[in-house]
């Protein structure tokens, strides 16, 4: 009868897993119950063969487990009725190599930057392209044929449609030609993103805000036509999305540009790569973030009530802030001091009041409007009555120098503006100078061409 050989342990065996481990427990335990056939031998002649495994093979299943325990820690818990009960808790950043964080980090930040062009991918090919190839499409088409479609309502035929919209098919057309071809360059090139977001700041914001002032009035629109047009238009052409969740989408891209933006940048930071791309991956992010707060602001604007001019026609904004003001009166009697919200745009600066209740429910946040100055005909006093009470006045130019005008006119036409600091009040009046001088400047360029060639 021959004997059991202890099986080989090889290289391939130690560099297996845990699961590996226990296969390869198991295999031996096999391999050592299965004896040789004799030919002289029976069956009931054959011992049974012992149920052990090598001591090889368990230093080997030892330093296996011991190998996997090492990547975490365990503590013991106490719960509420007093039993304690161990919890295994993997290991911090704190405990991994500086060079393995670096090699992590650097891998984050440049999956974010693929997740950049994936769901700019996504906002194009999906969200933007279901609203202008679908929604937009389907409504212009029913216009010139109707037939086999569903009626659009009498009242989004005198132009609402187009306030349903507003400017979105420009922003598409702006992403499929600049937005999308410069991203896919960034992922190979992130020192990019400066340039990308640098160079399209102010087309970004002209065209977001644009969009964003007109959002409050579409959504109203979407809302009181939802249930009996768009959800049926939707159902009927199989829209993946309801057009009031993609008209959001906009919005929601802006934001998203510096949160993604944001995390490139800390683990760039973390992952110790060149001053000179974090300096530029810094720069994109701020300005990223500006353009956010920006499309923030003008929201804001759109919800204005009572302004006579178009809020579109006036420029950028450059600032917007709650502040109290109160009209200049003649007599003795005490003015009333109003909370307001002021927009200065590039031509207009206008304010109004925050009411405290708005019945309208097209706009739940609506700010009604008090007064507006234009940038190149008014006239800035600042003072100080005492080291807590800082402050300026607006005064319309034209009243001023039009004595003939009423005295009641002449009240309305200046805005008395108290602030908390001298440095607040020198904040809002370097913005407000600043486009004076700017316009100014504009000014003279226009009327004498050839001395700024």
């Amino acid at each position: 009868m021959r004997g059991l050989s202890e099986p080989t342990i090889t290289e391939s065996d130690l560099d297996g897993d845990q699961k590996d481990v226990d296969e390869a427990l198991h295999e031996s335990d096999v391999q050592e119950r299965v004896w040789p056939k004799d030919d002289d031998e029976t069956p009931e002649e054959r011992p049974t063969p012992p149920t052990r495994v090598s001591a090889s093979r368990r230093d080997t299943a030892k330093k296996k487990r011991a190998s996997n325990r090492s990547r975490y820690f365990t503590t013991e818990t106490v719960s509420s009725s007093g039993s304690a009960r161990n919890s295994a808790t993997y290991e911090t950043d704190q405990t991994i190599p500086a060079e393995d964080m670096a090699a992590k980090s650097l891998f984050t930040a440049q999956h974010k930057l693929k997740e950049l062009l994936t769901t700019e991918r996504t906002y194009v090919e999906k969200n933007l392209n279901e609203i202008v190839e679908g929604y937009y499409k389907y409504m212009e088409e029913t216009k010139t044929n109707p037939e086999g479609r569903i009626k659009i309502p009498t009242d989004l035929m005198g132009g609402k449609n187009r306030i349903i919209f507003g400017n979105i098919r420009d922003i598409y057309d702006f992403h499929v030609r600049s937005i999308l071809p410069e991203i896919e360059k960034c992922v190979d090139d992130p020192g990019r993103l400066a340039y990308l977001f640098e160079s399209k700041r102010d087309i970004m914001k002209m065209k977001y805000g644009r969009y964003c002032l007109n959002k409050p009035k579409s959504e109203y629109i979407i809302t009181q036509h939802n249930d009996k047009y768009f959800a049926v238009v939707r159902l009927k052409e199989g829209f993946q999305q309801a057009l009031s969740t993609q008209m959001m989408t906009p919005i929601q891209r802006v934001t998203r540009y510096q949160l993604l933006l944001s995390e490139v940048l800390k683990n760039y930071k973390k992952a110790e790569v060149e001053e000179e791309l974090i300096q530029k991956i810094q720069t994109a992010f701020d300005v990223a973030q500006e353009i956010a707060k920006y499309t923030n602001n003008m929201m804001l604007a759109g919800r204005i009530r009572g302004f006579e001019g178009d809020v579109t026609a006036q420029g950028l904004l450059l600032k917007r802030g709650t502040i109290d003001c109160f009209k200049r009166k003649g007599n003795l009697k005490r003015p009333k001091i109003k909370h307001c919200q002021f927009f200065i745009f590039q031509e207009t600066i206008i304010i109004c009041e925050n009411p405290h209740s708005v019945n309208d429910p097209s706009s739940p946040q609506s700010f009604d409007f008090v007064a507006n100055f234009k940038m190149n005909n008014v006239i800035v006093r600042e003072f100080n009555k005492s080291d807590s009470n800082f402050g300026f006045e607006l005064e319309k130019g034209l009243e001023l120098l039009e004595r003939s005008t009423t005295a009641s006119r002449r009240e309305d036409s200046a805005i008395v503006v108290q602030c908390e600091s001298e440095e607040q009040r020198d904040e809002w009046l370097k913005v407000i100078n600043d486009q004076i001088r700017d316009l100014k400047d504009m000014a003279k360029k226009l009327e004498n061409p050839q001395f700024f060639c």
